[in-house]
């Protein structure tokens, strides 16, 4: 679990350690403090507080993650990784095979999220003009679903297209962990509102072309 510190604990945490100090759990806990207190949702935050369980004699799991995790910062997450990650959660072979498959599915790319936007007709003409590559300045909060899945509910449609004069729904891809880290008000969440001076932060982390899923 990763959260940003303080506080030195995330929402629940006090379920998982009761199981700790019943001797289920083993529990191991990492702080990554950030260069400088960044201040994000009107709160400074110190730095990234990462909390690690295992089930008692289990605790080579967390080692062997790190080893993971240090290997793909350098060679770049790919499927290996991913099916790697989930046998050290411990999930079966039929699940991992599943999993890649549902991956494939969704068109998921790897250090990448997926976003949409709802846009107007004439911004959808600025976005052509520049060969779908980057997006036009508004003066409007961004309302930016960052979706798990290709394909877009309902409920995620009607958020995303709650505005005056929004005709169009884009979907493109941005550099994941600078969005995550530097961009989005809560990494955690799905549904984004950002200030409309952040559309030049977008464009500097768009990964492709941008896609007009309907017009």
């Amino acid at each position: 679990m990763d959260w940003e510190y303080p506080p030195h604990s995330f929402p629940g945490e006090d379920r998982f350690d009761r199981h700790v100090a019943a001797g289920l759990l083993h529990k191991e806990v990492e702080l990554v403090p950030f260069a400088e207190p960044i201040r994000s949702r009107g709160r400074f935050f110190q730095g990234y507080r990462t909390v690690y369980y295992t089930l008692k004699g289990e605790e080579w799991r967390i080692p062997a993650w790190k080893l993971v995790a240090e290997a793909a910062r350098k060679a770049g997450w790919n499927d290996s990784f991913e099916r790697l990650e989930g046998m050290l959660l411990g999930y079966e072979e039929w699940q991992n095979d599943w999993w890649a498959a549902e991956r494939r599915r969704n068109q998921e790319q790897f250090g990448k999220s997926l976003l949409h936007l709802a846009v107007t007709r004439e911004e959808l003409a600025t976005i052509k003009g520049a060969g779908y590559r980057a997006l036009p300045p508004v003066r409007r909060t961004l309302r930016i679903l960052s979706a798990a899945t290709a394909e877009v509910g309902n409920d995620q449609h009607s958020w995303l297209m709650t505005g005056e004069e929004l005709v169009a729904l884009v979907r493109f891809r941005v550099k994941a962990h600078v969005f995550l880290t530097q961009v989005a008000t809560n990494p955690q969440a799905a549904y984004h509102e950002l200030p409309p001076d952040r559309i030049k932060d977008l464009n500097r982390l768009i990964e492709g072309e941008i896609e007009v899923l309907e017009a």
